[in-house]
């Protein structure tokens, strides 16, 4: 085992070992769509669902299979009948249905239950449950439409449940429901995944889907300016649906949103839009801090809060380097345990990245500040971290972040050129920008927002930091724009704090004080409000448009 894996599978193992704890005893309830059963990727998402269980985590499996229901039908002769994305489960479709659940049960089933030796699911013993745990009613007749067979979750059967997951089996429940008087409906996979996960007050929901999440700019192209919006709160989904058309297919926007948004809604505390296509995709989503897909989440997941007795571990631990540089006080546990009423920390995800101790002194109607560790520890979290076991990572001249690994895609659909862009001299290149420091990768900014001037690389993000320190203003965005002279003029779009004055020139001199000459704007341009995204993120592609216009690029 060479020195490198050791290097980078130690730390990497001990920054997933929170989640692992975290997690340990939580409800999940993950819903998987048939496509990703079409797909081929049952066996390897059965080998995640093995490994987290493994680890302490309940599970509650739903799959879906309406694109086999679908095959089925055809095969028979008669296309699929919708209504508002609502299946009409006629005689022949509940048939179709009902061989459909049959065959599928029997290959999850099957992929629970392999363990061949060198094999993730080896030495694994996966027992699984189903059962009638669903009680269904029929939708009946809308507008005029009778959907016969198709039914609505009336019940569920919480109690039996619990039963089998505290039994430690994994609970596996297909997309049908039974009335009390015996009579079948089929029911929608996403909507007996979310009534299941609301009932069970379930920690997490979980679809495996056909789309990557929800989009920074939901109703803009995919782009390197338009990734994924990894944290939803729940307020930014419901406003972001109410200005959706109505979502009837899974590829829609609004589809898998709308059972995200109700779920949170009814208790369940975080849910989430995952791609079935990125393997692995589940263990990145609940071991890895920022995730792969959208999480929908009914609260800050960063918290500024008085500590607690059981605060004093992490707060040794975040003080400790900085005792051993002098930087700080020496403090015993027992002095922080005496004192810890007084200390406040800030939270993230259940882990406290920062700390302050304040001491009243109420004779001399005053107080003390210390303990205050946070900028090294803010500046250590701004780092992406080490490279995952069997992934390599490298920086090229241009200051580009590279990517090199056996899960690396294999190309853009019918996109040979982007392919050949993305993939070129065997590395994937990420467009972001950055550096290495040691084993760890810093990035910068992203490659398209390095404003080149003068021949110098300059970074958006830096000015941008540099400006919004200044007490005028209160949004800022950096971009580069077309200049004769110099490529691209930096320049600053700002809005300024309700009731503060300051010039253009005022805030280029504040700049040319805190930072190289060449890295300060040359323009700064004073803006009511900036360009964003439903959920409130900057828009640079549109910013930089009105600039650019005419130009056959929008970089020099």
């Amino acid at each position: 085992m060479s020195a490198v894996f050791n290097f980078t599978f130690v730390p990497w193992f001990r920054s997933v070992a929170p989640y692992i704890h975290s997690h340990r005893g939580k409800t999940f309830v993950i819903g998987l769509t048939g496509e990703a059963i079409a797909a081929g990727k049952l066996s390897l998402i059965a080998q995640d669902l093995a490994l987290i269980q493994s680890m302490g985590v309940k599970i509650v499996l739903i799959y879906g299979f309406r694109p086999q229901v679908n095959e089925q039908l055809r095969a028979k002769g008669q296309e699929p009948k919708y209504c508002n994305g609502i299946r009409i489960t006629d005689e022949l479709a509940l048939d179709c249905a009902q061989e459909a659940a049959g065959q599928l049960l029997y290959e999850v089933e099957a992929a629970f239950s392999m363990g061949l030796p060198n094999t993730p699911m080896a030495g694994a013993t996966v027992r699984m449950i189903s059962g009638n745990f669903i009680t269904a009613r029929p939708v009946g007749i809308v507008d005029g439409v009778d959907f016969k067979s198709t039914g609505m979750v009336r019940k569920v059967d919480v109690l039996s449940i619990n039963h089998a997951l505290d039994f430690g089996a994994m609970v596996l429940i297909s997309p049908f429901g039974f009335s009390p008087t015996g009579e079948a409906f089929n029911l929608s996979m996403e909507d007996v995944a979310t009534r299941v996960a609301s009932e069970l007050q379930a920690d997490k929901l979980i679809f495996l889907t056909e789309v990557p999440g929800i989009r920074q700019d939901p109703l803009a192209p995919e782009s390197e300016d338009n990734p994924i919006d990894t944290e939803l709160p729940l307020a930014a989904a419901e406003k972001l649906l109410r200005e959706l058309p109505p979502a009837y297919q899974p590829t829609d926007i609004g589809f898998y949103l709308k059972h995200c948004v109700e779920a949170c809604k009814a208790g369940v505390e975080r849910s989430h839009i995952l791609p079935f296509s990125v393997d692995g995709a589940l263990l990145l989503e609940v071991y890895v801090h920022d995730g792969i897909g959208t999480m929908v989440v009914d609260e800050k997941l960063e918290e500024l809060r008085e500590a607690t007795a059981d605060d004093v571990g992490g707060i040794l631990q975040l003080i400790e380097p900085f005792e051993q540089e002098g930087a700080l006080v020496k403090r015993s546990r027992t002095e922080i345990e005496r004192d810890i009423e007084h200390f406040t920390v800030i939270e993230h995800d259940g882990v406290i990245f920062a700390c302050a101790l304040l001491t009243p002194y109420p004779e001399a109607q005053t107080a003390e500040m210390a303990a205050l560790p946070a900028a090294e520890r803010a500046k250590l979290l701004a780092r992406a971290g080490v490279p995952a076991v069997g992934v390599e990572i490298a920086v090229d001249d241009q200051g580009e972040v590279l990517a090199r690994a056996n899960h690396v895609f294999a190309s853009y659909w019918n996109q040979p050129d982007a392919t050949s862009e993305a993939l070129g001299g065997g590395w994937f290149h990420t467009g972001d920008g950055g550096y290495l420091d040691g084993p760890y990768t810093v990035i910068t900014d992203r490659k398209k927002d390095v404003i080149i001037t003068g021949g110098e690389n300059v970074s958006s993000i830096e000015v941008e930091d540099c400006l919004f320190s200044h007490e005028a203003v209160a949004e800022v965005a950096v971009i580069g724009i077309p200049d004769e002279q110099w490529g691209e003029m930096v320049t600053a779009l700002v809005v300024l704090r309700p009731g503060a004055t300051a010039t253009e020139d005022d805030l280029i001199a504040y700049c040319r004080e805190h930072l190289a000459h060449f890295k300060a704007p040359k323009r700064v341009v004073l803006r009511d409000e900036l360009a964003r995204t439903a959920t409130g993120k900057l828009q640079k592609y549109k910013l930089r448009a009105e600039f650019w216009a005419g130009h056959d690029r929008s970089i020099n």
